[in-house]
């Protein structure tokens, strides 16, 4: 399982930003999980960490890594997949 995170950029950088990428964290409580990746898509791909609550971020930075703009966060929880309720069900004649 992968935890995939997706942003929009639809606001215009200030004036005299060259370059934009977008710096993806996640988090665990205050502590990052693994490296920011850090790219110029608008998604980007972690491997899925332990059972438990996280919060996933973003912010755009400038060609230096500086933040521009206003960083964006999102709650979401990774289950316990040995509790998970089936969903569907799929039945293949041969």
């Amino acid at each position: 399982m992968n935890v995939i995170v997706t942003l929009v950029a639809n606001t215009p950088a200030p004036a005299g930003v060259i370059a934009v990428n977008y710096s993806y964290s996640i988090m665990s409580g205050t502590a990052a999980v693994g490296a920011p990746i850090v790219t110029t898509e608008l998604s980007a791909t972690f491997p899925a960490p332990a059972p438990g609550p996280y919060t996933a971020e973003c912010v755009a930075v400038d060609a230096s890594g500086t933040p521009i703009g206003t960083p964006l966060s999102a709650i979401f929880s990774v289950p316990n997949p040995s509790l998970l309720l089936p969903t569907s069900i799929t039945v293949t004649l041969q």
